[in-house]
């Protein structure tokens, strides 16, 4: 069907409710060309857009569709059980207690018995509740940090993973091969699954479990936090975990309250430094020494301090993650606690390689994914029938982290913890993060990484991978003056040097994805591949050099020249 042919669909559908279509008229065209386009395709990470009538708009059908989908493949792989159980729950989005209630009642009407949330809660509690509750599967009910037109639906595994790409291919089938509009195959059965509250023993240990992570519990504390969720759920549970640790905790009363606007920031996601603008004011007023701000769904961590010169800086997560891979391997160091055995830490391919370089000093290895955290997760999952204790951190560029296996996904009410500890672990020695970032600069060299994003409208999407294939059709030997010495191509699983391009070597320790990463010989390096949540391309540049003004500088330059060759 064309665009007109599917607006045509919805409006004379008689199973469409009243209010979708009085939407639907009240729409310009490039709302609609956007809504009606396409399909929204149920991804790696479960399906994501703008809240909105259409078959490519998160409401009320496109969330019912996906469900009988994840219901059906939750019955076939647990067929032998009367009534599996799938674990519901949602942040503080528009439309999540519709959503919320659509899944369960769907699940239900199949057979399958839900848990739901009283209110709103943490992505990382959803996955740590899939195993407190032994289900079967879990649903969130998130957009994590997108704007607030936006909401998504991702869902998990048995052990609290968002799902495989190959179980994810399976959903898909299931979804696909149902009516794209009602009357759809329910499913419906007689015996009929049952939804319950979830009980707050799981919050309590969850809680509990977090605090674990502490390898300096006895040391006094010292420092002030200043604390944001970003009108998002960690509003209880990161105070609460703060506090408990002993903690002097300043929250941004405005952004505390669970608002679907995001009224009181100007942006919700902590990698903007423009969500941070309250949050530094009131560290001004009460001198704080660390400011730590959640994303709405709370699986990212992004951090501000006070540095040895009096100034609020923010940190990067490649930042942050080379800070706490030093904190922890060298304090696990002292207590005999990294095993001999090929330790790891795992990151993204497209996250700093100053972790890695950190962990390696400390003999610890490093092993590489595709980016999103389903693929970190699921190495760990690999390690952890393995041997448990070889895993010593995971974390990508982007915010996320993990020091303990409890659960399987991003998990900032973990990070709150540590992070906290590592402040004020350095604060009783005299050391500002600044200091201790320096110290590590001297024994690794200085890197400096920098992501750009360019953005398509959501009907234009499909031109982000066109553009990869623009760049390998001219892929340049130099950039700056600086040999590019290694391509490498994750859609086509080769890697060459562009300076002698018929001379192939072939990479396929990594499933098939449209990534490329371009390796110059100075230790500077660009990746560059299309989001799987947002119609953007994400540049990834990282830049090494004693002169960090110049350093500083290469990114927008690369990125002018890579700009040039992709239009």
């Amino acid at each position: 069907m064309d665009i007109n042919e599917n607006i045509k669909a919805w409006l004379t559908n008689d199973e469409v409710p009243q209010e979708l279509k009085n939407e639907i008229k009240k729409m310009d065209e490039t709302a609609l060309k956007n809504a009606f386009f396409q399909e929204m395709q149920f991804g790696t990470a479960g399906l994501r857009g703008i809240i909105a009538p259409g078959p490519n708009s998160m409401n009320v059908l496109t969330v019912k569709r996906a469900t009988i989908g994840y219901g059906l493949f939750i019955k076939k792989h647990y067929s032998y059980m009367e009534k599996p159980i799938v674990v519901i729950a949602h942040d503080n989005r528009h439309m999540h207690d519709e959503f919320t209630n659509i899944v369960a009642q769907t699940l239900n009407n199949m057979g399958i018995n839900t848990i739901v949330f009283d209110s709103l809660r943490p992505t990382p509690l959803l996955s740590y509740a899939i195993k407190f509750f032994k289900a079967q599967g879990g649903v969130m009910i998130t957009a994590s940090h997108n704007p607030k037109e936006y909401n998504g639906y991702k869902v998990y595994d048995n052990n609290g993973c968002q799902l495989s790409t190959d179980n994810s291919m399976e959903v898909t089938k299931l979804i696909d091969d149902n009516n794209i509009l009602p009357p759809y195959n329910e499913h419906i059965v007689e015996n009929k699954g049952t939804n319950s509250i979830a009980n707050h023993d799981v919050d309590d240990c969850f809680i509990n479990d977090c605090k674990k992570v502490c390898l300096n519990p006895q040391e006094e504390k010292k420092i002030k936090v200043v604390f944001t969720p970003q009108h998002g759920c960690s509003a209880v549970l990161g105070v609460r975990i703060l506090k408990e640790l002993g903690y002097d905790v300043y929250p941004v009363e405005e952004q505390m309250v669970p608002d679907p606007d995001f009224g009181a920031t100007q942006s919700p996601n902590p990698e903007k430094p423009e969500a941070y603008i309250k949050a530094i004011e009131l560290a001004k007023k009460v001198g704080a020494d660390l400011i730590v701000s959640t994303d709405p769904d709370a699986d990212r961590c992004g951090i501000g301090y006070l540095s040895s010169n009096g100034e609020y800086v923010l940190q990067t997560g490649n930042q942050t993650g080379a800070a706490l891979i030093q904190y922890i391997l060298n304090e696990r160091k002292k207590r005999n606690l990294i095993p001999s055995d090929n330790p790891v830490i795992i990151q993204s391919i497209v996250t700093a390689s100053l972790g890695s370089r950190i962990a390696k000093s400390f003999g610890v290895n490093t092993i590489k994914v595709l980016t999103g955290f389903k693929y970190l997760a699921g190495k760990m999952e690999e390690i952890s029938t393995d041997d448990p204790k070889r895993f010593q951190f995971a974390y990508e560029e982007s915010y996320g982290y993990i020091v303990r296996d409890i659960c399987r996904d991003k998990n900032s009410i973990e990070s709150l913890a540590i992070i906290s500890e590592m402040i004020n672990h350095y604060y009783l020695k005299g050391l500002r993060l600044d200091q201790v970032m320096d110290k590590i600069y001297d024994e690794f060299g200085y890197t400096f990484n920098k992501n750009i994003e360019l953005y398509f409208n959501s009907s234009e999407a499909s031109a982000a991978g066109s553009k990869l294939d623009v760049l390998r059709k001219h892929m340049p030997t130099s950039l700056l003056g600086r040999k590019i010495i290694k391509v490498e191509d994750f859609k086509n699983q080769y890697s060459y040097d562009p300076s002698n391009p018929t001379e192939k070597e072939i990479m396929n320790t990594l499933p098939v994805e449209n990534v490329l990463i371009l390796h110059m010989e100075d230790g500077c390096f660009f990746a560059v591949r299309p989001s799987g949540t947002e119609p953007k391309i994400k540049f990834y540049y990282e830049c090494r050099g004693t002169n960090r003004e110049e350093v500083h500088s290469l990114p927008e330059k690369f990125h002018a020249e890579i700009a040039k060759i992709i239009g």
